[in-house]
């Protein structure tokens, strides 16, 4: 009874119940069954107390289990200090420095204090991506934890079979996402196996494992794929074809732009089919629908080759450079900009990425750069191009930084770590507006975004000198003041936060 109760306080009676066996001996003892759980463990646990002081040994029941203790020798726990900024993180304080306190503690090799163990592995068996993240820093203690809960568990197996012929869509994606990891080489053949019985959502979410470690072994099985019944299956098997440099759907995607167009005299010329056939279908092409006019359905045809096509295509044909490249082909016809866009996503382009960015900053139209894809794309410029970018502006244009503008866009969206340059530039910006205007409303300006954003990814050592410069006698002081204080404060967490994970 002991180690049973003790095991539910640890877990808490939300996440284990009592069994009936330990019911049984609680009601042996003289405890009132129909009292709501938590007070059938206090009481438990305190009245085990006094026997124990009394030396009076308890029976334990016939299903209770010794529970083994974890070796802590070789845990590493992070600092008291360390332990309350995690608890400021996660009461929603500083909620969004929590991948940064992560990283920090993984680099400086602790543990996380284990108070919180229990609250990280509930929400680690909600996202995945989050387990990927802590996995290296649960240390001893929550490799422990992992196996006294039945759903914890799951995170740290390996593989469980089970999974795969008895499970979920999710936990059968989720099997086959560990086995490409670990043996590659056998994830075909289990789909294989099961194909012809599987419906038009399993077939796209399964194949969906495919795309890391995409190699030429997948391509047989991808073939047949673009033969299913499914257009969802058949598009997500074109897709992941297309990502194999030296598959037959690209060099046949690759033949169907050399015939549909011709540059002359540095124009381009498109010579588009009056329809297409089986087999250009068949490629992922999707003919469109009914209600469309020819001219519409010949652009939507050669808007899905554009985007199934790798970009170093355009660099060969063209002969130029992703940004000259990238000007000529709009220029020529605007159904490029967003047939290039999904190919930049298919192929995880950074120097196309960047090329683009640049090209919407100098356009600066909100309609081309907004909206998810869009912002997807603005997601994989590289750091280095992200500072490049916003720090040219700032050098050349004056305060206020405008709503609309793609630079204010660009930094609200909280990808990527700024450079000291950057922050000194656009907080200086900030400055001069706060000081030279007329009213304190604020409604049509970037800059409240934009700097709850700042506060997590501008360097926290620059904190003394971005304290300094403010003018608190401007007119708008008298809404800005608390927002300014919130970001400095953080930037005093961060810093410190830092310090005690080094």
């Amino acid at each position: 009874m002991r180690k049973e109760l003790h095991q539910i306080l640890l877990f808490g009676t939300g996440r284990k119940k009592l069994s009936d066996d330990l019911l049984q001996a609680l009601e042996q003892q003289g405890f009132d069954l129909s009292n709501p759980p938590e007070q059938l463990l206090l009481d438990g646990l305190a009245t085990y107390e006094l026997f124990r002081k009394a030396a009076i040994r308890l029976e334990e029941h016939p299903e209770s289990k010794s529970i083994e203790v974890p070796d802590l020798s070789n845990e590493r726990r992070c600092s008291p200090r360390s332990a309350r900024h995690l608890q400021k993180i996660l009461n929603g304080d500083f909620a969004k420095a929590l991948d940064e306190f992560i990283h920090y503690l993984r680099v400086g090799k602790y543990s996380l204090p284990p108070e919180v163990l229990p609250e990280l592995l509930d929400q680690a068996v909600a996202d995945e991506t989050f387990w990927e993240s802590i996995k290296h820093a649960i240390g001893p203690r929550g490799e422990w934890l992992l196996q006294q809960h039945p759903e914890w568990k799951t995170l740290g197996q390996s593989l469980n079979e089970e999974d795969w012929e008895l499970g979920t869509l999710k936990q059968r994606v989720r099997f086959l996402k560990k086995l490409r990891h670990q043996k590659p080489e056998d994830v075909i053949p289990l789909l294989e196996a099961v194909w012809s019985f599987e419906g038009s959502k399993e077939k796209k979410e399964l194949l969906s494992t495919l795309a890391f470690g995409l190699s030429a072994n997948d391509e047989i099985f991808l073939e047949k794929c673009l033969d299913d019944r499914h257009k969802d299956t058949r598009l997500a098997a074109a897709k992941l074809l297309a990502r194999l440099p030296a598959s037959n759907l690209r060099k046949r995607i690759k033949e169907y732009l050399e015939e549909w167009l011709v540059v002359q005299n540095n124009i381009l010329q498109l010579q588009l089919p009056e329809q297409i056939n089986k087999s250009i279908k068949r490629d992922g092409i999707q003919e469109g629908p009914k209600r469309m006019i020819k001219q519409e359905k010949k652009e939507l045809w050669l808007s899905q080759a554009v985007g199934l096509i790798p970009l170093e295509y355009w660099e060969e044909r063209l002969d130029m450079k992703p940004a000259n490249a990238l000007q000529w082909l709009t220029r020529n016809h605007s159904l490029f900009l967003n047939a290039l866009v999904d190919a930049i996503l298919l192929h995880k382009n950074k120097e196309w990425a960047t090329a683009l960015a640049e090209y919407w900053l100098k356009n600066n139209n909100p309609q081309q750069w907004k909206g998810s894809k869009n912002k997807q794309i603005l997601f994989l410029l590289p750091n280095k191009a992200f500072n490049s970018i916003c720090t040219r502006y700032f050098k050349s244009h004056p305060y206020p930084l405008h709503q609309e503008h793609f630079i204010a866009h660009l930094l609200s969206l909280g990808k990527h770590r700024w450079e000291d340059e950057l922050t000194r530039l656009f907080v200086r910006n900030m400055q001069e507006w706060i000081e030279n205007v007329s009213s304190y409303y604020f409604e049509d300006q970037p800059y409240l975004g934009i700097i709850k954003v700042a506060a997590y990814h501008v360097n926290p050592h620059l904190f003394s000198t971005l304290q300094n410069g403010w003018y608190y006698k401007s007119r708008a002081m008298i809404r800005w003041e608390k927002r300014i204080e919130q970001f400095l404060n953080t930037l005093i967490f961060r810093k410190e936060m830092i310090q005690y994970l080094r």
